[in-house]
């Protein structure tokens, strides 16, 4: 598998951005971290992301269904506000399969909210509403949405749906290969559509046609990315198909760059995928970006990214990117070790996370779909 994005031919990393932190009192990476989840007692279905409000220390949760609510904190609960900052329960519709509301994003200057989600005919949707504080809750207009973008989804699966903004300011929008197994008509690699792709565009001006927007190729379903915001590197956790779960990482100089290909379903983590069904032409040809982690099927089923941890009260994170996988229990680290990436497994529960946030203060949220959300804090 050819290497590219910070990868070296050999295979090893190069350091094309500055990992380093202030701190003179964090371990080396996969060093013991002693650290416990509590239930912030939340009053929300099936929470599915969250973010941190533009001011203030509340917390705006997505539920699947559609309706988004916001919390303040009450110690260490979540006290959801009377009234929710927007339903779009009717939009949505369905929550079968891998469908549903499934990520949120707010403006950096924080006037605008940006909803994910696949609408009533299947299809990938990104909408962006008017944000507004009134007697210290928050509210979304639903009379300013305005549609940015479509994708139509030609199976139930593999719809990614996660949204965020870059330090360059622009909107990103991971999306799987259109689902099915083995991305049979080989869209991940197909550059007329938009489909096992990530987008990047200015939401002022988005797109007319989505595929305008590829910044990435090669993606199966990207559940969860996130970009350090210390450094700007790019962490990207790619769902995988029988028999690994990957993390993508790019640094921040080369996250600039259009025409990334993650390799998809040429490869499966750095293993030939044995069924490929490539698209024809110079989309296939590579290079490829080499993921720095993998793992089996012993391991999990479905990778979950990710935040990367840059708070204050577990100095020992500090730098690593936390994950999770949806059929295995607990929170993961990964870490930069010099030219190496280390694991590490912080907690054994809950089950089910399918996202993780962070507060106002930058501290850890870990959303699990049947059991809450949960604070990840020291002992």
């Amino acid at each position: 598998m050819a290497a590219s994005c910070g990868d070296s031919a050999d295979g090893a990393v190069s350091t094309t951005s500055d990992m380093a932190t202030t701190r003179e009192d964090v371990p080396a990476p996969g060093a013991a971290v002693s650290v416990e989840m509590v239930d912030t007692e939340a009053d929300v279905d099936k929470p599915i992301a969250a973010v941190a409000a533009p001011e203030g220390d509340a917390i705006i949760i997505a539920e699947r269904a559609g309706l988004i609510v916001s919390a303040l904190p009450d110690g260490d609960r979540l006290v959801v506000t009377d009234e929710p900052v927007i339903d779009l329960t009717d939009d949505v519709e369905s929550t079968e399969a891998e469908r549903g509301l499934l990520g949120i994003a707010l403006s950096p200057d924080g006037a605008h909210l940006y909803a994910s989600y696949t609408d009533g005919e299947a299809a990938s949707q990104v909408d962006e509403f008017t944000l507004e504080q009134r007697d210290g809750a928050w509210f979304a207009d639903p009379s300013s949405r305005r549609k940015l973008i479509q994708v139509e989804q030609p199976y139930w699966n593999h719809n990614g749906g996660h949204i965020e903004f870059g330090p360059d300011g622009l909107l990103y929008f991971g999306l799987g290969d259109g689902g099915s197994g083995g991305d049979p008509e080989g869209r991940a690699q197909d550059p007329s559509t938009a489909l096992g792709k990530m987008l990047r565009f200015d939401p002022a001006s988005p797109p007319d046609d989505p595929e305008d927007a590829a910044w990435a190729s090669g993606l199966r379903n990207p559940w969860r990315f996130t970009f350090d915001p210390l450094t700007g590197d790019l962490w990207i956790a790619d769902v995988g198909q029988d028999n690994f779960e990957e993390i993508n990482w790019i640094p921040a100089a080369d996250v600039e760059a259009d025409g990334k290909n993650f390799g998809w379903d040429l490869y499966e983590g750095t293993e030939e995928f044995d069924d490929a069904d490539p698209a024809p032409g110079g989309a296939s040809d590579g290079p490829f970006v080499e993921p720095v982690f993998t793992y089996g099927r012993d391991r999990g089923c479905s990778i979950t990214g990710g935040v990367v941890y840059r708070g204050e009260r577990i100095p020992g994170l500090d730098g690593q990117f936390l994950f999770a996988d949806i059929c295995e229990g607990g929170v993961r680290a990964l870490g930069r070790d010099g030219d190496s990436f280390v694991e590490s497994q912080l907690t054994d529960h809950p089950w089910e996370i399918v996202s993780f946030a962070t507060d106002s203060n930058a501290e850890v949220l870990v959303i699990s779909l049947g059991k809450g959300i949960f604070r990840l804090m020291p002992v």
